[in-house]
């Protein structure tokens, strides 16, 4: 539980869009009331999240599932 605090209270600062969280404890209590969704528990990482210098097209590669 100190964990997630700890990780909520810097989220703003580490620029993270993303929290996750597991149900336990009666967890879902509070996570409602903050408006955390519900997930499917499958993470996707999209570039528009990425913090990078320029990089050119030719130097990006994707891999896909």
């Amino acid at each position: 539980m100190e964990f997630n605090h700890w990780t909520t209270a810097y989220e703003y600062l580490l620029k993270f869009d993303v929290f996750n969280a597991l149900d336990l404890m009666e967890n879902g209590k509070f996570l409602e009331e903050l408006k955390f969704g519900i997930g499917d528990g499958d993470l996707h990482y999209y570039l528009y999240n990425w913090r990078c210098p320029f990089t050119k097209p030719s130097e990006i590669g994707i891999v896909l599932q």
